[in-house]
């Protein structure tokens, strides 16, 4: 359901004026538009489905019903799809890539505004259907009213969250104290709600950089979580929640309303993007397949059959550039019996942020050096496994 990020209501069509708005501009018949999801919403799950869930469930994983109600919908595998097809550059995804049937999105994850925008959107479409199918959830979906500190967290996962390093907390101060700022500041600092989610996902506008909030939130104490489950772990829709209520704090602070058509065809173009992942049938990546319980380093070097989210602190040493203009960056563990370790991103990484001997926390997956389609690695890494960082840190 297309509604504004506050109130959930009943099921209901789009106002009058938006909905001509569309039913125009995307040419969608009379009979399409009154069964489409996007327009009108998804029918009420059965009361008889809806259970309270207790705080202990919550903590580690959303309401089976909710889930239950995922798959049948198939957002867990289209949210798994849609991301791959925003990491094309890294030829991790052929199969979402080169596919003739599917969507994919105008930008690349962290290459500029237009993603950022869509990034914002999409997950603002997710949490709007969820606290509509199930406005007795929103109060345990609520998110932290600050960027959060060790103890905000569950008690049970307190000891999996690290100290978070002086660039993020910087950044965060940054979004907690919009509020206090008027339009001018704001907009100096980020001039579109695009900018500001590319910040909010990205950090720099050079790419992926180390005070970039949203990749230190999701792969902080979300422990070995695979893919499939992504949407089941209560903490990630509570991050999302937070960079929702990040982005409507920015909204609020440069005059912006939640009703706006803008934003309104915006919540029903990526309702149609992730419906149509939703239908594809694509086959899985081999590499990023399921994988039995592995250690990280086998034999001196990364494991490509490590399951889960890696963490690996190092000094960068080197730093090569493939044909394609990816960066590979090796590091030094510092570890008895362990090599350097390469790290890539599927995104463009920001150089400019961080030095040579500079000691920083890469976080992300291990896959199997083979799978990467990046002509010249081959001459210079010698190592099974790679490290496709999700998230950059400095230590402090």
């Amino acid at each position: 359901m297309l509604l504004d990020a506050f109130t959930p209501q009943p099921r209901r069509a789009l106002p009058a004026g938006l909905f001509l708005f569309y039913v125009l501009s995307a040419s969608v018949s009379t009979a399409q538009t009154i069964q489409d999801p996007c327009i009108i919403g998804f029918s009420p799950p059965a009361q008889s489905s809806i259970q309270q869930p207790s705080n202990h469930q919550l903590l580690e994983s959303v309401p089976v019903y909710f889930q239950q109600w995922m798959q049948q919908q198939n957002w867990q595998r289209a949210y798994i799809l849609w991301q791959q097809s925003r990491q094309c550059q890294s030829g991790l995804f052929d199969a979402v890539c080169l596919s003739k049937t599917a969507l994919l999105q105008e930008q690349q994850k962290c290459e500029g505004k237009i993603d950022g925008y869509q990034f914002l959107v999409m997950h603002r479409y997710l949490l709007q259907t969820i606290k509509t199918l199930w406005p007795e959830l929103i109060t345990e979906f609520s998110t932290w009213k600050k960027f959060p500190r060790q103890e905000d967290y569950p008690e049970e996962i307190q000891s999996q969250i690290h100290a978070w390093p002086d660039a993020v907390r910087r950044a965060a101060e940054a979004v907690d104290t919009i509020s206090k700022a008027n339009v001018q500041q704001v907009q100096e600092r980020w001039p579109t709600e695009g900018e500001f989610g590319q910040w909010l996902q990205c950090g720099s506008n050079n790419g992926l950089s180390p005070n970039a909030l949203y990749p230190a939130l999701i792969t902080n104490g979300t422990g070995v979580i695979r893919d499939e489950e992504k949407l089941n772990l209560y903490l990630f829709w509570q991050i999302h929640s937070w960079i929702d209520r990040a982005w409507e704090k920015y909204r609020r602070a440069t005059g912006k309303f939640p009703d706006e058509p803008q934003l309104q065809a915006a919540l029903i173009q990526q309702c149609r993007v992730l419906n149509n992942w939703a239908k594809q049938n694509l086959p899985k990546n081999n590499d990023l397949r399921k994988k039995s319980a592995k250690p990280l380093y086998r034999n001196g070097n990364l494991n490509p059959l490590y399951s889960g989210l890696a963490r690996v602190t190092g000094e960068i040493e080197e730093i090569k550039r493939a044909e394609n203009g990816k960066v590979f960056i090796r590091i030094n563990p510092r570890l008895i019996g362990v090599d350097a370790v390469w790290v890539t991103s599927s995104v463009k990484m920001d150089m400019d942020a961080m030095k040579f001997g500079g000691r920083y926390v890469f976080t992300g997956k291990v896959v199997g050096i083979n799978t990467l389609k990046t002509g010249e690695w081959n001459l210079f890494i010698q190592s099974p496994g790679i490290l496709m960082a999700e998230s950059v840190q400095s230590i402090k």
